[in-house]
This record gives C-alpha cells, structure tokens and sequence, in this order.
C-alpha cells in the first residue's frame, strides 16, 4: 500500500495523522474494510452500492459516499418529541395535534428537527408547534408555530439556548 505524504502545516499533518488513526480502529472494531490507499485518496468503508462509504482527497477534503440516514419516528397522537429524533412524521391528522419541541438546552447547536405532516390532512387539522411544554423556547421569537397545508412540513434547528427557528 503507498500512501501520499500530506504537506502543509503541522496541525494539519497531526489532525489528518489522528483521523486516519481514528479510522483505522473503527474499521478493525467493526470488522468492515481496511483503509486502502488509491493514488491521491484515502478511501474507508463500504457503501450499500460496494462504493467507499467516505474519503479523503489529497487536498485534505472529506466526501461521503454513503447515504446520510436520519432517524424518522412516527406520532399518531400530539406528544412531546425527543431530542434524539430527526423526522417526525404526523401519521394522523382526524382531530388537531400538538406536538412539543424538546428543550433546546438538551440539543446541540445546530440540531435540527423536521415535523411533517403525513397524513395529508393539516389543512383541515393544523399541526401545532410549541415549545417544550407550551413554553420556555420560542420558535422564531414566538410560542408556537403551524403546519396548515395538506402534506406540509415545518423543520427547526436550536442555538441550543433557548430558542428554535424555522428554516
């Protein structure tokens, strides 16, 4: 295996050293395929397809090759979400639900969370957005926001302090 030698600075050469390293015991760990080397790019894992799952370019780029899969939960009753969960889909909209964010101090800055509704049914049973219980985080400076049309969809991200804004 040849592999190419980094050039730069030092922190760079010691950071992309620790990755590699990183990468190497993940891969021993769970027993996928080993690091290989091919011209100017590290390549580790496999894909679904076969493929690399991610690489590192020469010029110090990471590119993923592997789908990025979020956690999707389901909600057929107005109930308080979690912060481990990325998609909610709404699953039954026959009467108005409520759904309440999780604190932002327990999510990381940038967290997002998606709420869609999958029942097609908003418009008629809007979907209703607060604060963990009703309250303490405003979404875009306000107690609460909506999903009202058929199918919609409404995606926060948290500064992790005590607020949530749409995006």
């Amino acid at each position: 295996m040849k592999f190419k030698q980094f050039t730069g600075s030092g922190r760079f050469r010691v950071a992309v050293a620790l990755l590699i390293a990183a990468l190497f015991m993940v891969t021993w760990v769970l027993g996928s395929t080993v690091m290989a080397a091919t011209g100017d790019v590290f390549a580790v894992g496999r894909n679904f397809s076969g493929g690399d799952a991610f690489r590192i370019t020469a010029a110090g780029t990471v590119v993923t090759t592997a789908p990025v899969v979020l956690h999707r939960t389901t909600a057929a009753t107005g109930r308080a979400i979690t912060n481990t969960e990325e998609i909610v889909g709404v699953t039954s909209t026959s009467v108005a639900r409520i759904m309440y964010l999780p604190p932002s101090s327990t999510c990381l800055p940038g967290q997002e969370i998606t709420i869609k509704d999958e029942s097609g049914g908003a418009a008629s049973n809007n979907i209703g957005l607060y604060g963990v219980d009703g309250g303490s985080d405003a979404i875009d400076g306000a107690s609460s926001a909506s999903i009202t049309s058929n199918y919609g969809k409404i995606t926060v991200y948290t500064d992790g302090a005590g607020n949530w804004f749409t995006r």
